[in-house]
């Protein structure tokens, strides 16, 4: 008896190994007072400052790129955009610096205001982007 296999994706749907195209993620740190690597109590916070020092060699070894980097230290928190393949990446990168450990961390998919404007606000308002 035959069977015939049904292929997860159609060919035309299969992404091409050549075309590796990167999206961006933001990517949110919280911590409490008490976790925080400043707080004289922190156990490990010159290990976990170090990692969180090299974020951008880190990064690089799991094919991402850090963006930029903002932080709200009396806020205790931190955001990261970075341009991935995938959000698989971001994890492993992030996993690598023990952020985990002191933080909350949430990573979400986002587009540029430019991107958001051509591909969601310009469909609704029936505006066409003219390049010259």
């Amino acid at each position: 008896m035959t069977t015939i296999e049904t292929p997860l994706a159609l060919p035309e749907h299969t992404p091409s190994v050549t075309k590796a195209t990167k999206m961006q993620f933001m990517v949110e740190l919280t911590h409490s007072p008490e976790t925080c690597i400043s707080s004289p109590g922190s156990s490990d916070r010159e290990h976990h400052a170090e990692l969180l020092g090299e974020i951008q060699q880190i990064a690089y070894k799991h094919g991402v790129d850090i963006v930029n980097g903002w932080a709200f230290p009396i806020g205790h928190k931190l955001w990261y955009v970075v341009s991935a393949r995938d959000a698989q990446d971001v994890t492993d990168t992030f996993f690598s610096t023990d952020v985990h450990r002191w933080n909350t961390v949430q990573i979400h998919p986002v587009l540029d205001h430019n991107a958001f404007k051509a591909k969601v606000l310009d469909e609704i308002t029936g505006r066409v982007e003219i390049s010259v």
